[in-house]
């Protein structure tokens, strides 16, 4: 099996941990579907690196030092009269055992507003905390939202020989927008407009998620802190076509006036009225 993977890497059997990582990244960037690549073939190369990585005696010295750790955590749990003490270091438990388990690993992926809306494909690399390098191709579905939450069964660390390995849960983490806010599942937006729009109402242009360019008509006689709802212009919701509401606050701004023109306003004030 591992002969397979090895010719899949194009390289030697016995080749060194460093040559595996060569060839790896070489073909996982021609392959890579992001890149148009074949994905079929994208995953037989993940997978001969994973598998081939495993084999490697640096992990297996690394996992030789943990092979004790359940019997002092158990220790360590009985002494503090069932209190964990090492949860605060990510170890689970099991809540009907009692037996320690590998940790969960938790990775932020950034993301920007708009592929939040319509969706991505990432790859990620990271490290796990034995010193192991992984990669996975992660993809959120459209309409995702900070709450998203991806589970990789298995895909966490091993420092506990005798237990399976931990999860990887991904999340995404969306940047600000230039324009938009997304809360919840609405998007919101603040524009300033001039006392004169204001007071006799016109029309605005506004560039939504999607970039379209709105033209958004203002009432005559709009107040300082309206809020203008744009029906079915917000985020996408998760698992269908429809979307949310936006909404716009509108600020208006007052000019200054300078102290010439105070005078002139109150000399026109004071003026004496003839018959």
């Amino acid at each position: 099996m591992s002969i397979q993977h090895y010719r899949t890497l194009g390289i030697p059997p016995g080749a060194t941990e460093e040559e595996i990582k060569k060839a790896y990244r070489k073909l996982a960037s021609m392959h890579h579907p992001d890149k148009g690549g074949d994905t079929k073939k994208f995953q037989e190369i993940q997978t001969a690196y994973d598998v081939l990585v495993k084999e490697k005696n640096t992990k297996q010295n690394t996992h030789s030092r943990f092979d004790d750790l359940e019997n002092i955590f158990n220790m360590g749990r009985r002494a503090a009269g069932g209190y964990d003490p090492f949860a605060q270091f990510g170890f689970r438990t099991h809540a009907d055992a009692g037996q320690v388990r590998n940790p969960d690993i938790t990775l932020n992926v950034p993301c920007s507003l708009e592929e939040a809306f319509h969706g991505f494909t990432k790859t990620i690399e990271f490290v796990l905390p034995n010193g192991e390098e992984k990669r996975l191709v992660v993809t959120f579905p459209t309409g995702t939202t900070p709450d998203i939450k991806i589970r990789y069964a298995g895909d966490g660390v091993t420092m506990i020989n005798s237990r399976p390995p931990g999860d990887v849960y991904v999340k995404p983490n969306i940047q600000d927008h230039d324009i938009w806010t997304l809360r919840k599942n609405d998007l919101f937006t603040q524009i300033k407009i001039n006392v004169w729009l204001a007071m006799f109402g016109g029309t605005i242009q506004i560039t939504d998620i999607t970039g379209s360019l709105l033209d958004i008509t203002v009432p005559a006689g709009t107040q300082d802190g309206t809020q203008i709802r744009l029906k079915d212009r917000g985020f996408v919701i998760r698992g269908s076509s429809q979307r949310t509401n936006a909404y716009i606050l509108i600020h208006v701004e007052v000019p200054k006036l300078s102290e010439q023109d105070l005078e002139k306003q109150l000399n026109e004030f004071y003026k004496p009225k003839t018959n």
